[in-house]
Order: C-alpha cells, then structure tokens, then sequence
C-alpha cells in the first residue's frame, strides 16, 4: 500500500506555519471598513429608535388627556355642569366693557379649576392639601405697567396663598407630557410671590377657554356675556351640556399646550396668574415664536405666545379632547375654518377635517 500523503501548512521556507499566521487578523483598512458599517446602521436605526419612544411618549400624553376629559365627564355628573377654568381672576380688566356682568370679582383666589378635577384623578389627598377658602396665588395684577386695564383693581386677595402656593409647586404626572422637554416651574409675573422659592409647577393640559376678543384677559367674567364666540370654559363658568348646542362631541374642552411661551411663559395646574387664559385654537396650532433673540434651535416647542397656546412637542399637531370625553389628535395644518367651529360651543356649525 502506498504512503498516506500528509499535507504540510507550511510557510515561507517550507517551515510550518504558527497560529498567528493561519489566524491573521483583520487589516487596518478593513478595521476602519466595519466600523463606517457600524455608524451607517447606527445612523439608520437611531431615527427608528427616537419614532418609536416618541410614539410611545405621544401615547401617555394622550392618556393622561383622556383621563382629564373622564374626570371632567365625572364632575359634570356629580354636579350636573362642569368646572369653571377658574374663580376671583385679578389679572383680568374690571368694568371696562359697560356690562356689570364684567366687573371683577370682589374677593379674588386666582384659583384653576383643574384643581377640583384631583378627586376624579386619582388626586383626593393633593385636593384636600389646599385651602380652598383662600387664595391660590396673590397676583394683585395683571401687566399693570404693560397695559394698565388688565387688573382687578375692585377685587381684594383672600387671605395668604403661601400654603396653595407650595403645594402648586408638586410635579404631577397627570398634568405632565415627556414630549415636553421646556421649564417645568413657573415663577414671577406668572406664578405668585407667596410661592415655593423655585415656583410653581407648569402643566401640559388646560381647559379650552377665550384668549382672544373680549377674552379672559381682556375682560373680567367673559364667559357671562359671550354668546355664539362662548368657549366650554372660562372664569366663574357654569357650562352645562344644555349650553353645548353644537353638541358635546362636536365642541373642545381640553387642549395641549407646551410648558413654556415666549410671551406669558406657560400655564400652571394649580392656581392662575398672568395670562393663564387655557388653551384657545382659534388661531391654529403649534405656532412658534419666531423671534430672533430666540436661537432658532431653540423656537420649536415655544409658542409665540399666551394667546396662542394650542400646541404639543409631538411632529406635526396636538391632542384635544371633546366634551364627550374621547381624545383626538389634530395636525397642524388643519384649517381655521375648522379649529374655530370645534372651539366654539353653540355657534350651530359642526366642521371636522
């Protein structure tokens, strides 16, 4: 029988070869090769990644708004109307429409009826921290040395807020969106000086309330003598599904607005101050300030301001939710037209996209 023949790894020489030289390792270019694969997934996958926490993000939002309109619906079947935005506003102008019915109140609180929402939120130990016979904020008033006939000169602050102050000042998740990546404190002109030093916290979600003509700001108790331009809320409001006309799953209660504007700053959940006058589509959404001092990196997710405050963090609209207590999200090319027939309560137009 023949010989086996053995084959011989062999190197130069005819010398066996080592491990190291039938194993070589990878080349510098080749090394350099992976890792441009690497960044070119890495690329690809990380907008993927951002879509998907986003969504996940959007999703919470629109249940913690979907929670609001429920409480709302449970309050409304309580005491058979719904919450007023507020009582004792001292920001707004007193008597200067010739209807008594827009005299300022007499004892202020400045309070925010997202407040009487916490029992219906899981919140009843947050609601029954307040003082509800004093006031929420001592704001005496408005942008006196702006514009002198935004104040409540009549009015007098009940007692000292010091107490609904701090308490305004806890960070509820209910009220908050992770979209939202603005000032989660408000301090100032736009919080109440009987606050916790760093100020009181800014909420995400407001009830749907006049801005804009013989508004909350412009006039004290608006809501009394508006008539076919009557939001779903407003100061010392008593809406009631009777007074929903165009039917409550056709009219806006609750709207998103982001936690900082470049004029007026934000909106607190727990008490009301300068130009908290909630949410108002009427002029579309998301419009952002484009202000120059303003970084343009920085303008996206800062609405231009209070009057202005329809808006989320979420690509291309924000979520609003009906009187009938189911959650909607709207685009921010959605037309005036139709944004201004949903805000209003009885103007006997009903308009959808």
């Amino acid at each position: 029988m023949g010989k086996a023949i053995q084959r011989c790894e062999c190197g130069w020489g005819g010398h066996p070869r080592s491990d190291f030289q039938q194993h070589r390792g990878l080349t510098l270019v080749e090394v350099l090769v992976v890792i441009a694969i690497i960044g070119i997934l890495a690329g690809m996958l990380l907008p993927a990644v951002q879509s998907v926490r986003e969504s996940g993000r959007r999703s919470a939002c629109a249940n913690n708004l979907k929670q609001i309109g429920t409480a709302l619906s449970g309050y409304q079947a309580r005491d058979g109307r719904f919450p007023p935005a507020g009582r004792g506003y001292s920001w707004c102008s007193s008597g200067t429409s010739g209807d008594p019915r827009n005299n300022g109140d007499a004892k202020v609180y400045n309070s925010n009826g997202l407040v009487e929402l916490l029992p219906f939120l899981d919140q009843q130990s947050v609601f029954d921290k307040f003082d509800h016979n004093v006031a929420f904020s001592d704001m005496a008033y408005g942008s006196s040395s702006a514009r002198p006939l935004w104040t409540n000169t009549t009015g007098t602050i009940v007692g000292s807020p010091s107490q609904n102050a701090a308490i305004a000042s806890i960070k509820l998740s209910i009220f908050r969106c992770g979209s939202d990546t603005k000032q989660e404190l408000l301090t100032g002109a736009y919080g109440s000086t009987g606050m916790a030093t760093d100020g009181v916290a800014a909420t995400n979600y407001d009830f749907i309330g006049n801005s804009w003509t013989d508004g909350e700001a412009d006039v004290c108790n608006s809501w009394k003598t508006a008539r076919a331009d009557r939001r779903m809320f407003g100061q010392n409001s008593m809406t009631t599904p009777g007074h929903v006309l165009d039917g409550l799953s056709n009219t806006f209660a609750l709207g998103e607005t982001t936690r900082f504007h470049r004029i007026g700053r934000g909106v607190a959940w727990g008490m009301r101050a300068n130009l908290m006058a909630g949410v108002d589509p009427v002029r579309g959404v998301n419009l952002w300030t484009t202000d120059t001092a303003v970084a343009a990196g920085d303008r996206f997710g800062m609405v231009a301001r209070w009057r202005e405050a329809a808006a989320s963090m979420h690509p291309g609209g924000c979520h609003f939710v009906t009187a009938d207590g189911a959650t909607h999200f709207f685009s921010q090319e959605t037309g005036l037209t139709v944004l201004q027939s949903l805000t209003r309560i009885a103007d006997e137009k009903v308009l959808w996209p």
